[in-house]
């Protein structure tokens, strides 16, 4: 094993079926992997400098004493498969050393973030004695994963939010693997644990007929542009990036323009390269509605940066009690559309690399007279 960490360098090309992909190595004794997402090729990266350190950290602390133990210990054990041998040995190997209560272990978690004037003190604390409440407190090798996945369970049951889950997990994992370490356990009861699905509920959040109406009305009253902007993200699905602009996109130039928007002829095209497809995207066959909102819109009003443009979105909707859950423009237009049209044609019209996978759910007969409705909100 090298005593230095391989470089890593990047070995990405569209052209390839699998673009994605690593050249590392050192010198000139490299090595290439390549990938079809990008979320393999940053995982196989996580993956490789983990075994890496893990494989270094075993060689620093290797002692031929205890190995000569192991290897004895493992002699008397008749052919066991190597992990229950190794098991064995930590097992049989902690000597006197009393078992500590989760608590103990809660208690040094604390003190480490004290120690190093860590804002999250008072989180890790709220949330580790959360676990103890619901867990109990006994030693550290009596708790298993059903019970560490029955408490993740009832926090999600409480309504608490995914990210949130994740970090009362994270604490007591910690907590966890520093018992691992100090070989007080042989496997930690909060590994693979399985955390509430991040879609959650956002399927079905869509905006309705006479909420959008009161936005949009409210907006032309007091920002005519700003009307203007989400009529079209609501009546188009456009990603929301094309309107409140990104600083990156912003210094491209990936974003909507007036002169993409041909008012007359009812048309939106917007050039290749400019939205995630790399192609160009025809959009001739928006809400009639849709063009009522855009009579003064501006050439200026287009490219906002992010943050002015969730201001004025944000005043807007403070105003007529209209709530903004993340996307809901996008999904709302493309349930609706999947319901009046069917999804593949929605997912067409989105540019969706999905084909409209969630907009399957909303495709029924009911559905159809508020998606009627919804397309009809004009000026």
């Amino acid at each position: 094993m090298s005593k230095k960490m391989p470089s890593f360098r990047d070995y990405d090309d569209p052209k390839r079926n699998e673009p994605y992909g690593w050249d590392y190595g050192h010198g000139k004794a490299r090595s290439r992997v390549t990938f079809k997402k990008v979320k393999d090729k940053v995982a196989y990266r996580k993956a490789f400098e983990s075994r890496w350190y893990s494989e270094q950290h075993a060689v620093l602390s290797f002692d031929p004493a205890k190995w000569a133990e192991f290897r004895q210990l493992e002699s008397q054990l008749d052919g066991v498969p190597i992990r229950d041998a190794v098991e064995f040995y930590l097992k049989h190997n902690t000597g006197s050393q009393e078992v500590p209560l989760f608590s103990v272990l809660r208690d040094a978690r604390i003190e480490d973030l004290k120690r190093i004037n860590s804002a999250r003190v008072g989180h890790a604390k709220k949330y580790l004695e959360k676990f103890v409440a619901y867990c109990t407190d006994k030693k550290v090798d009596l708790y298993t994963r059903d019970q560490v996945q029955a408490w993740i369970d009832n926090l999600a049951q409480a309504g608490l939010a995914r990210i949130t889950i994740r970090n009362h997990l994270a604490h007591v994992a910690k907590c966890f693997n520093d018992a691992l370490l100090q070989g007080y356990i042989v496997r930690s009861p909060a590994y693979k644990i399985t955390l509430p699905s991040g879609r959650g509920e956002k399927r079905v959040e869509l905006i309705a007929p006479d909420e959008l109406r009161r936005l949009l009305n409210h907006a032309w009253e007091h920002d005519r542009p700003m009307a203007g902007l989400l009529a079209i993200l609501f009546f188009t699905g456009m990603r929301i990036s094309m309107i409140a602009v990104p600083p990156r996109k912003l210094q491209g130039k990936e974003f909507l323009r007036l002169d993409m928007i041909n008012r007359r002829d009812k048309t939106i095209v917007i050039p290749e390269g400019i939205m995630k497809k790399e192609r160009e995207l025809i959009i001739d066959d928006a809400p009639e509605c849709l063009w009522s909102w855009l009579t003064d819109i501006k050439a200026r009003d287009f490219g906002i940066a992010q943050n002015s443009f969730n201001l004025r979105k944000n005043k807007l909707l403070d105003s007529v009690g209209v709530k903004w859950p993340p996307n809901v423009h996008r999904r709302s237009f493309g349930s609706y559309l999947a319901a009046l049209k069917g999804r593949d044609y929605a997912a067409q019209i989105m540019a969706d690399k999905s084909e409209g996978v969630f907009m399957k759910h909303y495709q029924v007969a009911a559905f159809k007279k508020v998606a009627a409705e919804y397309v009809q909100v004009s000026r």
